[in-house]
């Protein structure tokens, strides 16, 4: 990014939980009517890609989550 480096922004992450911040990000995707899946987010970055992996970190986060709390009853892929 032009306004910040890598070390900066790996340094400075948000303090919140995984799964809320997966979802808020997700759901912010999802809201988008301006640009098509397959659009570019960045050079080399296709929303197709994006929202791909946030689904697999969510589900790894579920899952974690999951084994945390077994007694939990929650469905693992509930949207």
């Amino acid at each position: 990014m032009k306004d910040i480096s890598a070390k900066s922004m790996e340094a400075d992450r948000p303090l919140i939980d995984l799964l809320d911040g997966i979802e808020f990000c997700l759901n912010a995707l999802y809201k988008d009517k301006d640009h098509k899946f397959m659009d570019e987010v960045c050079q080399n970055l296709k929303f197709e890609e994006l929202i791909g992996v946030l689904l697999l970190a969510r589900d790894e986060a579920r899952l974690r989550k999951r084994l945390e709390n077994p007694d939990e009853d929650e469905d693992f892929f509930e949207v």
